[in-house]
């Protein structure tokens, strides 16, 4: 893959160090990161901050030593102190005790404060559960704080504010700011906040007492792309969209939070940035191999979509291409007319009109300039990844297969047999080019070109039965057989393929990134098919996001999946 690209993945930019000596090391923590996760592996900011040092210095990573003393929630962006040696431990944890270190933050809120700037005391209480809460007459316990802020800028009914508390961090910026001002800080799950693609909260300056040299140290993480692009966006200007330095930010912000996946060295292709998460709805960017996908909505005007081009094509790709989705998922579009997806890269040189990518132990044969259906689905790496482990020895059903890459995901696992049914025979071709590529070809793995709606009554009539069975259909589709619409169709289908478990029991693993359907209709539409198929369900289990397809604050997920228990008759 290009080093271009690679580089924009690193564990940790070296521009996030804000601050380094001997005795300590400032970051500018991402936002989506958590300071110490055990549970993750790696992928936390104290151990990418190691690896930056040892991949920089040469020091192995277990090696070095690093002390936390002032948590940022996961959530929460902005400057951090690390301690580099135990003795500048000690000193700055004192002053965190003591109170004396200091932080000012940084908060996109929807609406404005009564006054632009002011001063508050409030009391809070901190619960078990570690939320912390603007106390009541009941509460005889709490902290008192005093909360100072200053609107800094206005864009349509937005703002931004900076803020600050003499005591405690991000939870009690939260709790006390909302307390006093009435507003709550955007993308703010634990509130009835308004929704964005991340919490608008960033810690922007630190203020402490050298450890060593005793001297002033004041550091200062600029503020994130994603807090100016949804201030911005509050704005009926249609120039408030991001663009040139503040676009690139942002693309180069959520190529960063890619590291866990690059970091495999087996993917080769993954989405980039995800708009809908990360602060541009209606434009994603998917890189494949050496090159990248555009995919932007109608309704950005000719001009941005020239923006959005030059800054993908400023990320380092050897070429971009682009694809342009209808507003309307229903509205029939020629999907290879050149206007919509054009066949040739419009930035650099063109890919292959065919290339292979990896995915962990399965390759896959994607065509870059095809239309708007490249080959791959690339939001469902982590579901094809989750039924291959439950695959092995197991009879297996893909409907509406397209590629087949759930198919060669079970088939590589193990399963005893496999069936892929789509209506179009020309996927269906690349399916079985996508079994040969991985040397799984075989009679046990059949394809048949039928349309799904008609296949499923006669395969049950027939006796068939599935121990797994994948049910990933689109939001709408037509053939000459029948129509479908995932909303007023999905029982029924769903009905017959629990007709289709075996009798000794079996899953079903349901799909949608239809974004008008919630994940609680399709709880109720699997439970209502399981009961008008007379079975029984045992557990539903919903599959959590990709990390590149991020979910905004208070949201569902764009891709919604399901996997059914279904018991023995």
């Amino acid at each position: 893959m290009s080093s271009d690209l690679d580089s924009l993945v690193s564990p940790l930019s070296p521009q996030r160090v804000l601050h380094e000596d001997a005795d300590l090391i400032v970051i500018d923590k991402p936002a989506g990161m958590s300071m110490v996760s055990p549970e993750r592996g790696d992928d936390d900011l104290v151990s990418r901050v190691k690896l930056l040092i040892a991949n920089r210095d040469g020091t192995p990573p277990g090696q070095v030593y690093l002390a936390v003393h002032e948590h940022l929630d996961r959530d929460v962006s902005g400057v951090v102190a690390l301690s580099r040696r135990p003795q500048a431990n000690a000193a700055i944890a004192a002053q965190v005790q003591a109170g004396s270190s200091r932080l000012a933050w940084l908060a996109v809120v929807e609406g404005r404060p009564a006054t632009k700037s002011g001063e508050a005391s409030v009391k809070l209480v901190r619960e078990r559960t570690g939320v912390i809460r603007p106390a009541t007459r009941r509460d005889r316990n709490g902290q008192r704080v005093v909360l100072r802020w200053r609107v800094t800028q206005e864009q349509g009914n937005r703002s931004l504010v900076e803020v600050r508390v003499d005591h405690g961090g991000a939870r009690h910026v939260r709790a006390a700011f909302s307390s006093v001002t009435g507003l709550r800080i955007a993308g703010d799950s634990a509130s009835r906040a308004p929704g964005a693609p991340r919490l608008m909260l960033h810690a922007a300056a630190l203020e402490m007492q050298h450890p060593s040299s005793r001297s002033k140290l004041r550091v200062q993480a600029p503020a994130p792309a994603a807090l100016q692009a949804w201030l911005r966006a509050g704005s009926t200007d249609v120039q408030a969209a991001p663009a040139g330095v503040m676009l690139d930010e942002l693309l180069r912000e959520a190529a960063s939070r890619r590291w866990p996946i690059a970091a495999r060295g087996d993917v080769d292709a993954y989405r980039l940035f995800h708009g809908e998460g990360e602060g541009l709805p209606g434009c994603d960017i998917d890189r494949v191999g050496d090159h990248l996908i555009v995919w932007v909505g109608e309704q950005f005007a000719p001009d941005y979509r020239e923006e959005l081009l030059d800054a993908a094509w400023r990320l380092g790709p050897k070429g971009v291409y682009l694809k342009i989705r209808p507003k309307q998922a229903s509205r029939i579009v020629d999907p290879r007319r050149p206007e919509v997806a054009p066949a040739r890269a419009v930035r650099g040189v063109d890919a292959p009109e065919e290339l292979v990518v990896r995915e962990g132990d399965l390759k896959f044969w994607v065509r870059p300039g095809d239309g708007l259906s490249t080959g791959l689905f690339l939001d469902q790496r982590d579901n094809r990844t989750w039924l291959a482990g439950q695959s092995g020895g197991r009879s297996v059903l893909n409907l509406f297969s397209y590629t087949c890459s759930f198919t060669i995901a079970a088939a590589r696992a193990g399963a005893r047999t496999t069936v892929s049914v789509d209506s179009a025979s020309r996927v269906l071709g690349i399916g079985e080019r996508n079994l040969e590529l991985n040397g799984l070809a075989g009679d046990q793995h059949v394809m048949v070109c039928d349309d799904v709606l008609s296949w499923l009554p006669r395969a049950r009539r027939s006796g068939q039965r599935f121990d797994r069975i994948v049910l990933d259909p689109p939001s709408y589709s037509t053939t000459h057989k029948s129509r479908f619409s995932f909303t007023s169709d999905i029982v029924g289908v769903a009905e017959e393929c629990f007709g289709l478990v075996s009798d000794g029991g079996g899953i079903v693993l349901a799909c949608t990134n239809q974004r008008t359907v919630h994940v609680g209709q399709l709880r109720r539409s699997l439970h209502r098919a399981a009961e008008q198929a007379h079975r029984t369900v045992g557990r539903m289990v919903e599959l959590p996001a990709q990390i590149d397809f991020p979910v905004q604050q208070g949201a569902e997920p764009h891709m919604k999946a399901i996997a059914v228990e279904v018991e023995r008759r």
